[in-house]
């Protein structure tokens, strides 16, 4: 048998103390994206590393998976006035079509996830083992999402004058579909 090339998939998060030290470099790095990349002061962050049966998503939802062992999600969800505070600083002195203006605010959200995220997996990378992350998915309503009795769901709210964003981690996210609702493995 000829080795394989392709790096092996780590597991992310094997105990609530990893899990609690992944929400937090993720609340750390939005804090910083946010304060340094778009001078958005944080006022105040409120971390519940201990799973949730239920949460309430904000108007417009940013979602990444990150592909190791048991496939993990993180969301961003945002109150649309800090999305426009983020976007405008982003396409300062750019002349935007109105009518594109809903897609371009959505890639803000997919482009701040993404970077966040990316960031944030260094400090788990093992040599040797490879994270793939989808391509963000957007969702453009406000919903609740509920817990699947065999997933963890742990969250951060971070505020700011222009309002607030939720960070959210569900391990393992094989329980969800792309719009985060359950949907049971075959």
């Amino acid at each position: 048998m000829i080795p394989s090339s392709e790096p092996k998939k780590p597991h992310l998060v094997v105990s609530p103390d990893e899990r609690e030290r992944f929400l937090r470099d993720l609340v750390d790095r939005s804090s910083l994206f946010l304060e340094r990349e778009v001078s958005v002061p944080v006022k105040g962050v409120i971390l519940n590393p201990h799973t949730i049966d239920k949460l309430d998503l904000e108007s417009i939802t940013s979602i990444l998976t990150v592909e190791d062992l048991n496939k993990m999600i993180v969301a961003f969800s945002f109150q649309r006035p800090l999305l426009d505070t983020i976007f405008r600083v982003y396409s300062e002195g750019l002349r935007i079509d109105p009518t594109e203006y809903t897609a371009l605010l959505e890639e803000t959200a997919g482009d701040m996830i993404n970077i966040v995220v990316g960031n944030a997996l260094s400090g788990f990378q093992k040599p040797g083992y490879a994270f793939a992350l989808s391509t963000p998915i957007i969702i453009n309503e406000a919903k609740s999402i509920l817990r699947y009795k065999k997933s963890e769901l742990v969250t951060a709210r971070i505020s700011t004058d222009s309002g607030t964003m939720i960070v959210l981690c569900i391990t393992p996210g094989a329980y969800y579909d792309t719009r985060l609702n359950i949907e049971e493995p075959e």
